[in-house]
C-alpha cells in the first residue's frame, strides 16, 4: 500500500501536469470554509494526508497541527515545508488505519481522503476514537452527481454517473460518492452528519477546461456557493458522532 501511495504521488502530485492549475484553485477556495469550520470548532487538528500541500499553510498557522500522510515522499515533502515556513507540524508517515494517537482531537480533516480507502466505513469507526467529546469531522469527496458527470452520461461518454475516468485511477480513487451513500457510510460509522455544501459549478472534465482563463474558473467555484449541493463537483461535509449530537 505505501509503495502504491508513493507511486500516486510521483506520477501526480509531485508532477506538474496540465490540469493542476483547476485543482489548485479549486482547493484555494474551499480552505476559507475548512477554518471557519476548524475555529468555531477548537485547535487541535487531525489532518490525513499532504496531497498538493495546498491548505497546509493555512491551517498550520491557525491550529496545533498533526499530519498523518500515507506516502513516504510526500510525508518529506511536508517536513521540508514545515521548516521553510517555521511552522510546527506534528507529521506521522503511516496508513491512516495504522495510526494511534495519544490525544483526542477537536477536528478530524479528511479532505479528498475516502474515496482513495479500501475500506471507508472502517476507517471512519477508527475516526470516531479519535475525536474528544464535541469533536467534528470535516472532509471534502468527489460527487458522482456533478453537472459535468451528468453531461458525461447524456452524452454517452459514460454509463453511469459513479463511472470512474481514467483521471480518477491516476489519483487513485477507488469511488466517487453521491450525498445519499456518503450520509449512509458515515451513519454507519456512528456520525451524523450535521452541515453539508458542494464546491465548484464543474460543466466538464479537468482536461476539456485546460484552456480556461483562471476568472472563468474561480467564477465557477462563486457560482456553487448558491447551487444545489447535488449538482457541484465536490460534497463538502460536517459531521459529529451521534454520541455528541
Amino acid at each position: 500500500m505505501s509503495e502504491n501511495l508513493d507511486n500516486i504521488a510521483t506520477s501526480y502530485h509531485l508532477q506538474n501536469l496540465p490540469d493542476m492549475h483547476i485543482e489548485r484553485i479549486c482547493q484555494e477556495y474551499e480552505v476559507n470554509w475548512l477554518l471557519e469550520n476548524i475555529k468555531s470548532a477548537g485547535r487541535k487538528v487531525l489532518d490525513l494526508g499532504y496531497g498538493d500541500g495546498v491548505n497546509f499553510e493555512s491551517i498550520a498557522r491557525n491550529c496545533s497541527l498533526t499530519l498523518v500522510e500515507g506516502s513516504e515522499e510526500l510525508a518529506k515533502k511536508a517536513t521540508l515545508r514545515s521548516t521553510e515556513l517555521g511552522l510546527t507540524v506534528d507529521i506521522h508517515c503511516c496508513l491512516f488505519e495504522d495510526f494511534g494517537a495519544v490525544r483526542n482531537f477537536d477536528v478530524i480533516m479528511a479532505s479528498h481522503i475516502l474515496e482513495h480507502v479500501d475500506r471507508p466505513v472502517e476507517l471512519l469507526t477508527d475516526l470516531s476514537q479519535l475525536l474528544r467529546p464535541g469533536g467534528v469531522l470535516i472532509g471534502l469527496v468527489p460527487n458522482a452527481e456533478s453537472l459535468h458527470r451528468r453531461l458525461g452520461v447524456a452524452m454517452g461518454l459514460s454509463k453511469q454517473l459513479d463511472d470512474l475516468s481514467e483521471r480518477d485511477y491516476l489519483v487513485g480513487h477507488q469511488r466517487v460518492y453521491d450525498l445519499t451513500m456518503l450520509n449512509n457510510d458515515l451513519v454507519k460509522a456512528g456520525f451524523v452528519m450535521t452541515n453539508h455544501r458542494g464546491f465548484f459549478a464543474k460543466l466538464l472534465a479537468n482536461h476539456q477546461m485546460l484552456h480556461l482563463d483562471e476568472r472563468v474558473l474561480l467564477g465557477l467555484l462563486k457560482m456553487s456557493d448558491e447551487m444545489p449541493t447535488e449538482l457541484c463537483a465536490n460534497l463538502g461535509f460536517v459531521a459529529k458522532r451521534a454520541m455528541d449530537v
